[in-house]
């Protein structure tokens, strides 16, 4: 894999500015990873056998209580040649156990995609579909989809590009629920010199 840049923030209440408000949530930002402290860091990247070798979501949490502490943090993830950023955001409050917390969609961004998913699985129909009758009733449901979700090349573009996700560790299953932290690669040198000035 590619190597990648990490901006890790943790979840903080600080005092608000304004008046109406006494405190408010803000993701503030307690390190940054650059391409080659990735490759030290991630098993799948640079050299498999020099460094912290993290290859599982339950690793990458122990790493981040042993360097950060407890807390909620928000890491936001850009890979070389991949366009976007991908985010992972893990609750490691508690001292056995961490989990990942899964982005909240809209009820516009779920019935898009629903619709986009019906789309796909029309055009591949439409693909092995002979009778001509059967064809023009499935271009028909394609084409009422998009236009009652209005979707257009955009749309669909935006759909596919939130379906893929830089994966740096096997997420221990299920997803989303809690799990025990398992211990990483070489503990005694999992403090990684940051160059700041790369940002």
């Amino acid at each position: 894999m590619k190597p990648v840049k990490l901006m890790i923030s943790r979840k903080t209440v600080i005092p608000s500015k304004t008046p109406k408000y006494n405190y408010h949530i803000a993701f503030l930002v307690v390190d940054k990873i650059d391409y080659s402290e990735s490759e030290y860091i991630f098993k799948d990247i640079g050299d498999r056998d020099v460094g912290v070798k993290i290859e599982k979501d339950s690793q990458f949490a122990k790493w981040l209580v042993d360097n950060y502490g407890f807390g909620r943090y928000l890491i936001s993830i850009w890979r070389k040649g991949f366009w976007g950023i991908s985010h992972y955001y893990f609750d490691c409050t508690k001292p056995n156990r961490f989990r990942q917390i899964p982005k909240k969609k809209t009820k516009e961004r779920e019935e898009i995609e629903k619709g986009y998913k019906e789309m796909k699985k029309y055009y591949k129909e439409l693909k092995e579909e002979k009778d001509k009758e059967r064809r023009k009733e499935l271009v028909n449901k394609i084409e009422e989809i998009k236009e009652d979700l209005e979707i257009n090349n955009e749309v669909i573009r935006s759909v596919e590009r939130g379906k893929r996700k830089i994966i740096l560790f096997k997420n221990t299953l299920p997803l989303y629920k809690e799990h025990e932290y398992e211990d990483y690669g070489d503990v005694s040198n999992n403090k990684i010199e940051i160059k700041k000035s790369i940002w």
